[in-house]
């Protein structure tokens, strides 16, 4: 009891020999409707087959991905797709099925774009709390005095400084070429520079002489900030430097920054670094039309930071990193459940596939039948003659080595098929089966690609 895919045509120029996987599963979902309508006649069939069609290719991906061929670009054939075996249930039962898949998805896809909303959410979440920690808001009932400087728009008792008067040091890293084998000192990379703190699990290694390892080594409390990026919003990120990374050394594209610890706490100065007016007053000027966006050390310095007093920064990192914590929780939680929203979908459609989503019922007609009546309809619409009209009889002796020689004489080595189909006498269908002729020979003449750019089926012509 199996349907296997047979090359029908589309009543268009899309067809396809070799494709991707995904356009391999959008081609379905898109052109299943006209297959239905080419293989099957019958009301019945025609309505059901598409949407039962499309979810059990959908289901099987799995084991199309297996089979599917390629190295750098993974692709599958229309030889694979044609010889793909499917089961075929009861019209009846099809209609079950896929009612009960529609219902099911259905809520599968909104739980998911629900879920989807979550990570906006808890990015405005950590926004609106650094905000708050950066106005006083979020230390407002820790305060003896809650009043308000009028010229400053900050807590009485804070105060406006620049980077370069709460920084003891400011350094640019090592230009030496580093490499993943384990010589010399770790060195620190773009890569590594993670939320909030040094992520180490991509780690390279540079012999630096003496006198430049001891210019560039870290020290915990240091902030390494990028200050070279093609995207703006990583430029001016920093990361704090903890115990563990103490006596690394960092690469050319970052700046390290040593805050004067009696001014600013360096967890503060972190936090500082990454809010709302901060981030305008690097991301504005930063900003650069060749591709390569960048903040220099004079501009670092030139930074405005809100600076409370140094027992209030230390509370502010305190509450922040609590919330913060509540963030990563929920996260955590949305990650977990996005995972299996994301398996669910295809345990649905294996258990439909089964025979286990809806029940059987044994007055429905076995599927045997009705491929009996399929192949039938088919056998009487292939006996029928072909009616030609307007095509004169010159035109039906093309051969397929006519056609390569045509193919060889182009100016062009890439064409679309309405383009040969201008230079060639013959029509349309019989074209098309000569294409496909060649296209299945072991080594074609030509090769079928899809063009973005233009959204359509382009042919290339290979060089012998």
């Amino acid at each position: 009891r199996h349907l296997t895919f047979r090359r029908r045509s589309l009543n268009n120029n899309k067809d396809r020999h070799r494709v991707t996987e995904k356009e391999a599963f959008t081609f379905v979902r898109n052109q299943v409707q006209e297959l239905a309508k080419t293989a099957f006649t019958f009301s019945e069939i025609h309505i059901q087959v598409p949407k039962y069609l499309y979810y059990y290719v959908y289901c099987a991906r799995p084991k199309l991905f297996e089979i599917g061929k390629g190295g750098a670009q993974q692709n599958i054939s229309q030889t694979v797709l044609k010889d793909f075996p499917i089961c075929i249930a009861p019209l009846n039962e099809q209609k079950r099925i896929v009612e009960k898949l529609e219902k099911l998805l259905g809520k599968v896809e909104a739980v998911q774009a629900r879920l989807d909303k979550i990570p906006t959410i808890l990015k405005r979440f950590r926004q609106a709390v650094l905000a708050a920690a950066c106005s006083g808001k979020l230390t407002a009932d820790w305060k003896e005095n809650k009043e308000i400087n009028l010229e400053t728009d900050l807590p009485f008792g804070w105060k406006v400084q620049t980077v370069g008067n709460v920084i003891e040091d400011l350094k640019y890293g090592t230009s030496q070429k580093c490499e993943y084998e384990k010589k010399g000192v770790p060195v620190l990379r773009i890569p590594n520079i993670g939320d909030w703190f040094i992520d180490q699990s991509d780690l390279k290694f540079a012999e630096l002489p003496e006198r430049e390892f001891n210019q560039l080594k870290l020290s915990e409390g240091d902030l390494l900030l990028i200050r070279s990026n093609g995207s703006v919003s990583l430029v001016g990120k920093t990361a704090i430097v903890r115990k563990s990374e103490e006596n690394f050394a960092y690469a050319g594209y970052l700046i390290r920054l040593r805050p004067d610890k009696k001014q600013v706490f360096p967890q503060f100065f972190n936090y500082v670094l990454a809010s709302y007016d901060v981030r305008l007053q690097i991301e504005l000027p930063a900003r650069s039309t060749s591709g390569v966006n960048n903040v220099n050390s004079t501009e670092v310095k030139a930074l405005e930071i809100p600076l409370p007093p140094l027992e209030e920064q230390k509370e502010i990192v305190r509450r922040v990193e609590d919330l913060f914590k509540f963030a990563d929780q929920i996260e955590a939680r949305y990650k977990k459940a996005r995972s299996y929203t994301d398996k669910l979908t295809q345990s649905i459609l294996a258990k439909a596939f089964r025979g286990e989503l809806v029940e059987q019922n044994p007055d429905d007609e076995p599927a045997s039948k009705l491929l009996d009546r399929m192949r039938l309809l088919r056998a009487e619409q292939e006996n029928k003659p072909k009616k030609i009209v307007g095509v004169k009889k010159k035109n039906m002796k093309l051969t397929k080595e006519k056609l390569e020689d045509k193919i060889k004489e182009l100016s062009d080595d890439r064409c679309s098929f309405d383009e040969l189909s201008k230079e060639v006498s013959s029509d349309y269908e019989s074209l098309k089966v000569l294409f496909f002729e060649l296209l299945d020979e072991p080594q074609p003449i030509i090769t079928q690609v899809f063009d973005k750019n233009t959204n359509s089926i382009q042919f290339i012509r290979e060089q012998r």
